[in-house]
């Protein structure tokens, strides 16, 4: 019986540039070889990356003062402020590649 485990990194279903689907997957391996786990081509895990992201936009308003309350035409004077970005999130199974069943025990 062998003490090391092995694992295969799957990244197929990470929809992300070159350069960020590079960065994720290194960041991985990293953490996966910092608890003692080796790539290997005949794994006991899968590790299965998945991302996604979409576009949000932001908007903040600020009103002036209370205008609207004794002056009509001031009402609705303010700052708005908006702000777009990227929010994704990041999806990582642990596979055993034995029976192909998702497998976290044992695996900390």
């Amino acid at each position: 019986m062998k003490d090391t485990k092995t694992y295969q990194l799957r990244v197929k279903d990470l929809e992300l540039n070159d350069i960020d689907k590079d960065r994720v997957s290194g960041e991985v391996s990293r953490q996966l070889e910092l608890k003692g786990l080796v790539g290997s081509n005949t794994p006991d895990l899968i590790i299965n990356v998945k991302a996604n992201h979409k576009q949000v936009t932001d908007v903040q308003s600020y009103p002036y003062g209370y205008f609207g309350w004794w002056n009509p035409w001031m009402f609705g004077f303010g700052r708005t402020w908006t702000s777009s970005y990227n929010r994704g999130s990041l999806t990582i199974d642990i596979i055993d590649a034995k029976n192909t069943k998702i497998s976290l025990a044992g695996y900390r």
